[in-house]
C-alpha cells in the first residue's frame, strides 16, 4: 500500500431539536414532570477515492423524530421514569447487489425506516447521594448509509467494505 491520502470523506449535516418542558402536575400518585419534543436532520455523505472506485457514492439521509419523557416523583426518595421515541428515516444511495442473478450490479435504492424506542425506570435515592436504578429499554435504529451502500476499498482500515442495501432495523433489549 502506498502512503498518503487514499480517500476523502465529506459529510455535510444539518440537525435541529425543539424540546418543551411542561409544568409539574400533581397527580394522585405524585408530582409528574417531563418534556416532549422533535428532532430533525439531513446528511449527505461521500467517500471519494483518489485511486479509482469510490468507497461510498453520494448518499443522503433525512430523519424526523418525536419523543416524550415523563418522571413521576412518587415519594421523596422514589421516582418512576418513562420515555418513548418514534422516528422516520429515509436513506438513499448506490450499493451493490450480492445475490444471483444480479450479483455485482450496482443498485440505486431509497430505503425508509420507522425506528421506535421506549424505556422505563425506577430510581431510589439511598443515603450519601447514591441512587439505585433499575431500567429497561427496547431500542431500534436505522442502518447508516455506509452500512447500506459501501462498496470499495477503505484505505484507513485496509479493508474492502461492501454494504447491504437490504438491511433492516437493528433492535436491542436491555
Amino acid at each position: 500500500p502506498g502512503e498518503g491520502i487514499g480517500s476523502i470523506f465529506l459529510n455535510k449535516e444539518h440537525e435541529g431539536r425543539v424540546e418543551v418542558q411542561h409544568l409539574p402536575v400533581m397527580t394522585a400518585f405524585g408530582e409528574l414532570r417531563g418534556a416532549v419534543g422533535t428532532q430533525f436532520g439531513r446528511r449527505k455523505t461521500v467517500a471519494d477515492s483518489l485511486e479509482g472506485d469510490d468507497l461510498l457514492a453520494p448518499a443522503r439521509t433525512s430523519s424526523i423524530a418525536a419523543f416524550v419523557f415523563e418522571e413521576l416523583q412518587v415519594t421523596k426518595r422514589l421516582r418512576l421514569q418513562a420515555a418513548a421515541r418514534i422516528e422516520h428515516t429515509k436513506v438513499d444511495g448506490i450499493g451493490l447487489v450480492l445475490t444471483a442473478p444480479d450479483a455485482g450490479d450496482e443498485l440505486a435504492a431509497e430505503r425508509t425506516f420507522k425506528p421506535f424506542s421506549a424505556s422505563g425506570g425506577i430510581l431510589y435515592e439511598l443515603p450519601m447521594g447514591i441512587v439505585a436504578r433499575l431500567t429497561g429499554q427496547y431500542v431500534e435504529r436505522a442502518p447508516a448509509e455506509a452500512e447500506l451502500f459501501s462498496k470499495g476499498v477503505h484505505e484507513a482500515t485496509q479493508t474492502f467494505e461492501i454494504g447491504n442495501p437490504f438491511l433492516t432495523k437493528e433492535k436491542a433489549q436491555t
